[in-house]
């Protein structure tokens, strides 16, 4: 199984010596400078925090007036949430796996239900999106088996072919929302977000 990643906060103390004295302050005023890093671990988050405040160093007309010391480096961590996208049409997974990673999300997809309950058996996933219309198991039927194996697993129906019967079926099995195609890219991240918030701590595996 590939190594987690996960989202690091590095906050780095500085000094800016020529700002604060253009300012009027005390030269030795501490500062702070914050970067938001992808990591496999504390060590390999400061050392891309560092590069990131280096770069930033170079490019200022001010400069630092000294080099940070790692115990001074404060790191604070959140694991990147890990999304299974399911769709068996190829354009529309490759959507959805570009809109979630555009927010940062960790995403691996599927094309259909078997598929989807062996990835679930051998890997670790914080939420499920799957659509209804497949070939083989369809959406209601994998929703019902992923809750039967996975009962705290989230799991986001998204479908261009809903109708009200198919809705009720969606939420008697325990869908956590059910949005209609073409959804609003909000609406998705909304949905994805509460989805998360509410089961953060429940994993496959």
């Amino acid at each position: 199984m590939a190594e987690n990643l996960f989202r690091y906060r590095v906050t780095i103390p500085y000094c800016e010596p020529t700002f604060v004295l253009h300012r009027g302050l005390p030269p030795e005023k501490v500062y702070y400078a914050e970067f938001n890093v992808v990591a496999k671990n504390e060590t390999e988050a400061i050392e891309r925090g560092l590069e990131i405040f280096k770069i930033n160093a170079r490019n200022s007309s001010v400069g630092w007036c000294r080099e940070p010391e790692i115990k001074d480096i404060k790191v604070e961590k959140n694991k990147i949430f890990k999304i299974l996208v399911v769709d068996d049409e190829l354009a529309l997974r490759k959507s959805l796996e570009i809109i979630l990673k555009g927010e940062g999300y960790d995403v691996a997809t599927a094309h259909g239900g078997e598929e989807t309950i062996k990835m679930l058996r051998s890997h670790s996933f914080d939420l499920v999106t799957t659509c209804i219309n497949m070939p083989g198991m369809n959406g209601l039927q994998l929703l019902k088996m992923i809750k039967k194996i996975f009962p705290d697993m989230p799991v986001i129906i998204i479908t261009a072919y809903g109708t009200l019967a198919t809705a009720r079926s969606a939420i008697r099995f325990g869908t956590f929302d059910y949005l209609m195609k073409p959804f609003d890219t909000e609406e998705l991240i909304s949905a994805v977000r509460r989805a998360l918030s509410k089961n953060n701590g429940n994993k496959t595996k």
